[in-house]
């Protein structure tokens, strides 16, 4: 039985579990800096991924949005990650444009989720977001360890990771 038209060969499959779950936007313009942040900052490389729009944003959504089975179903996925894989670790990156950068950095989930906020009240809502996102996984697991970055792109395109604790006011 083929299962594939063509064989591919990788390095061997290690069997190890992933040490962490990482949540962020799955926008594919961000992919290269987030996997190099991670890997070279952090020194994550082994980790679950969870790449959906608006990425950890999804578990901030309240009771009274429209979003609320969407955010119920990324809270099951992310739990799940973590007891299975018996993680330590949770790294979220939310990501949008810094204070002087373009607007076609904004994360296009934010704008759907909360069109009539303003491009600076959209980073005040992701801040806000990432705090309620980290306390509820500290919450339910406290034995993991949450960081909380945001990825700003400036107005020279420059792409920079904020720990988010140093964006409160």
């Amino acid at each position: 039985m083929k299962f594939f038209a063509k064989n591919y060969s990788y390095n061997k499959w290690l069997p190890d579990l992933p040490k962490a779950v990482v949540l962020a936007c799955s926008d594919g313009r961000i992919q290269e800096y987030q996997d190099k942040f991670l890997e070279e900052h952090l020194g994550t490389t082994n980790y679950d991924r969870v790449f959906i729009p608006g990425g950890p944003g999804a578990l901030a959504v309240g009771d009274q949005n429209e979003y609320k089975s969407r955010s119920s179903q990324v809270w099951a996925e992310v739990s799940f990650m973590i007891e299975a894989h018996l993680l330590k670790k949770a790294v979220l990156i939310f990501h949008g444009a810094a204070g002087d950068g373009p607007e076609a950095a904004v994360c296009g989930d934010y704008f759907r989720v909360h069109p009539d906020l303003t491009g600076v009240e959209m980073a005040k809502k992701q801040i806000e977001d990432a705090l309620a996102a980290k306390a509820k996984i500290k919450a339910a697991y406290p034995q993991v360890s949450v960081e909380v970055f945001r990825l700003a792109v400036d107005r020279q395109s420059h792409v920079q990771f904020i720990l988010i604790e140093d964006l409160v006011e």
